[in-house]
């Protein structure tokens, strides 16, 4: 149990601060702030959460993580774990792929969840997570998400699983499959969900979706979307 705030002003880690977690780390309703890291890939102040870790309660604030590869978060590089529940993030959050204001791929499930991140990258770029892979439930993002190419969100960019009771008003700016909530669904569930975002792309841009291959349903967006090309819209851009 983590039982006091730690500072980690000035510090600057070559390395996730704590490459791989098992069991459940209960933040306690305290915060970790100041965290700052700079290296390549699995970034995070987990690097690696696998299957049977769970983090809880734990505000990560006032981030300053570079990676120069791949899946980079403020909480977590990659969560495969049971669960991730009642913990946010802000600062700042830059890589390449799958780079997102609490995880750069989440395939388990977070809930309760939120960021005001400003994330940057080229792909699958999201405000809570680049990549999600399982149920994300009653989360939000309000920071900013910027990228290079394409499957880029406000709360996730690529979606494979069912995103219920979440939204964003974030401000998003990409080239492809950019959407106010989710880049890309592939074939998740959007249930109960809102987006007051501003979305800014070329193709297939929406307000809630930019690219939609699952089902929206009872989800509203009340934005400005602007695209420079095909497929532009209030909910969904491109019925992928």
């Amino acid at each position: 149990r983590l039982c006091r705030s730690i500072d980690l002003s000035g510090i600057h880690w070559g390395l996730a601060v704590i490459p791989l977690l098992s069991g459940r780390f209960d933040g306690n309703n305290l915060t970790i702030p100041h965290l700052t890291i700079t290296g390549g890939s699995n970034l995070g102040l987990f690097g690696h959460l696998p299957y049977r870790a769970e983090v809880g309660d734990l505000g990560v604030v006032d981030v300053n993580i570079i990676g120069s590869g791949n899946c980079v978060g403020g909480l977590a590089g990659v969560t495969y774990g049971r669960a991730t529940m009642g913990c946010y993030t802000s600062g700042m959050v830059a890589a390449n792929d799958s780079v997102g204001g609490l995880a750069g791929a989440a395939h388990g499930p977070v809930t309760d969840c939120h960021s005001s991140c400003v994330v940057t990258g080229n792909n699958l770029v999201g405000g809570l997570a680049g990549t999600n892979g399982d149920a994300v439930t009653q989360c939000y993002s309000t920071g900013m998400v910027s990228a290079a190419g394409s499957e880029v969100g406000g709360l996730l960019g690529s979606n494979y699983g069912d995103v219920i009771w979440c939204y964003s008003t974030a401000t998003i700016r990409g080239v492809s499959s950019v959407g106010g909530l989710a880049g890309r669904n592939f074939g998740g569930a959007v249930t109960q969900c809102y987006s007051a975002a501003t979305v800014r792309g070329d193709s297939s841009v929406g307000g809630l979706v930019g690219a939609n291959g699952g089902s929206v349903t009872e989800c509203y967006g009340v934005g400005p979307v602007t695209g420079t090309g095909d497929f532009v819209g209030g909910i969904v851009g491109c019925p992928w």
